[in-house]
C-alpha cells in the first residue's frame, strides 16, 4: 500500500486519564518499555505505508526524539503540530493538506484492533468509495448505532443530530465506529466547514452515500480510560499479537 498516505491523530490531552497525562502525552505512554505511537507506526510500516503524518499539539518536544532520532521512522513519519489541540477535524485537515497521496489511511493513537488495513483498501478500491470506515456492530460500544448501513454495506447514516432522527427499515443494520478510516483525501478537505467538530460527525456525513463498511468484529481496545489502560499496561503482549509485531 505505498500509494496511501496514514494520519495519527496525536493532538488530545487525554484528559479521561487524568494524572497519567499531566505531563506525558497519552500516545507516548509507555508499555513494555515503548511507547503507543511507536507500535502504531511500526504497523503501518509493516503493512507497507511510506509516508505517515503524526498530528499532535501538547508536549511537542517530547515527539520529536522519537521521530527524528529513529533512522526509519525519519525517512518514512513527519511531524506536524497543531497551535492548540482543538477537534479531531483540525488534526485530519492538517494531516490530509500534508499528505503525499490520495488516499490517507485515518486513526487515532489510543486504540487497538485486530484489522488488515488491506480490507479497507481493497473494499475502497472496489466500491470507489470517498470513505471506507471500520464498523462493529457489538452493542457495548458507547456509540452504538450512531452508524446506519445497509446490506450492501454501504453506510447511509453516520452520528444523526436532532434534525436528522429518523426509522430506518429492519434491514438497516447499526453500528459503531472504531477510529480507523480511509478516505480520499481531496473529497474530504473538500467538505470541511471551519464549525466542524468532528472528522466523523460531519465531513464523513457530507461524502454519503459513498461511504463503505468494513465489519470488524475481533479483538478492539480504547486505552483512553483509566481500566482499559491498566488491562494494556498488564498485557502489552496485545499489541505485538493484533498486530503482528516482534520485539524490537
Amino acid at each position: 500500500m505505498e500509494d496511501t498516505s496514514a494520519i495519527i491523530l496525536a493532538a488530545g490531552y487525554g484528559s479521561r486519564l487524568g494524572v497519567l497525562t499531566n505531563s506525558t502525552p497519552k500516545p507516548l505512554l509507555l508499555f513494555d518499555g515503548l511507547p503507543f505511537i511507536e507500535y502504531v507506526i511500526r504497523w503501518l510500516m509493516k503493512s507497507g505505508i511510506r509516508d505517515i503524518n503524526v498530528i499532535c499539539s501538547v508536549h511537542y518536544e517530547q515527539f520529536e526524539p522519537l521521530i527524528y532520532s529513529n533512522e526509519s521512522f525519519s525517512r518514512c513519519v513527519r511531524l506536524f503540530r497543531l497551535e492548540r489541540a482543538t477537534t479531531t477535524v483540525a488534526s485530519a485537515q492538517l494531516g490530509l493538506q500534508n499528505a503525499f497521496h490520495k488516499l490517507c489511511f485515518i486513526l487515532t493513537c489510543d486504540s487497538l484492533w485486530t484489522v488488515d488495513l488491506r480490507d479497507l483498501y481493497d473494499r475502497n478500491v472496489q466500491t470507489s468509495s470517498l470513505a471506507t470506515v471500520l464498523i462493529s456492530a457489538r452493542p457495548n460500544f458507547s456509540n452504538y448505532g450512531a452508524v446506519k448501513v445497509l446490506p450492501d454495506d454501504s453506510v447511509i447514516q453516520m452520528w444523526p443530530n436532532e434534525g436528522t432522527l429518523r426509522t430506518f427499515p429492519t434491514y438497516v443494520r447499526p453500528g459503531s465506529t472504531m477510529g480507523l478510516y480511509l478516505v480520499d483525501r481531496d473529497a474530504v478537505l473538500s467538505v470541511i466547514a471551519p464549525e466542524d467538530s468532528s472528522i466523523e460527525r460531519e465531513p464523513l456525513n457530507r461524502l454519503i452515500p459513498r461511504v463503505q463498511a468494513v465489519w470488524n468484529e475481533t479483538f478492539f481496545l480504547d486505552f483512553g480510560t483509566p481500566e482499559s489502560y491498566h488491562l494494556l499496561l498488564t498485557q502489552p503482549q496485545l499489541i505485538r499479537q493484533c498486530w503482528g509485531l516482534t520485539s524490537t
